[in-house]
């Protein structure tokens, strides 16, 4: 059986990309601001391809059964662009927003969205969770990518506001520390959202029976 060059051409493409864009950046004289901060092309990829892997779900015969994973993976998308603040005051993921003086339709569009992630993320567990530790013990390569995604962005999370979570605890970081930090939060979802987009790519080019 001929393999589907199609997972090999995503990963290439993904990786080869974004590295292009922060050469001709770096080669232009763009600052740092403007290649690892917000809108940058790091941010600007990560969220390009959770949108892709979500979009590339819609063609396979089981779609309907997917909807979870195409909310979830465009909610992170839509999350690393930050639209979760942009359209209101606090952000439809703070406790402020519907405990304030936001209007209400704004409250209840907030309370929408959320609860519509929230149930998509329990369809995940509920659904996928048992096939995924059935694929990781068979050693799947799409499973071991999931985990390896989940994993970066587990470190991501973790580098997010360190300085503030480790002066809970009196410690405080080098000056110059937590700009490295904060671009390497950024390169590491940037990973994981072309461990997810191969991994997506790798289900979509699997043979049909």
């Amino acid at each position: 059986m001929t393999r589907s060059p199609l997972p090999a051409a995503t990963l290439t493409l993904a990786l080869l990309l974004p590295l292009v864009w922060l050469a001709l950046g770096v080669a232009l004289g763009q600052d740092d601001r403007a290649l690892h901060g917000e809108g940058g092309p790091v941010e600007l990829f990560s969220a390009l391809y959770l949108l892709l892997a979500g979009a590339m779900l819609l063609i396979l015969p089981d779609r309907a059964a997917r909807w979870h994973q195409v909310v979830l993976l465009a909610a992170a998308a839509l999350r690393e662009m930050d639209w979760d603040k942009r359209f209101t005051e606090n952000g439809i993921l703070s406790l402020r927003h519907y405990t304030g003086e936001a209007p209400l339709p704004e409250k209840i569009i907030g309370a929408l969205v959320v609860l519509i992630v929230l149930a998509a993320g329990l369809r995940l567990l509920r659904r996928d969770l048992w096939p995924w530790l059935g694929g990781l013990r068979r050693g799947s390569g799409v499973a071991w990518l999931w985990l390896g995604a989940a994993l970066l962005l587990v470190l991501a999370k973790a580098g997010d506001g360190l300085d503030r979570k480790l002066a809970r605890w009196n410690i405080t970081l080098r000056e110059g520390v937590m700009p490295v930090i904060a671009r390497g939060e950024e390169v590491l979802e940037l990973l994981a959202a072309v461990l997810i987009l191969t991994a997506v790519a790798m289900v979509v080019a699997a043979p049909r029976r």
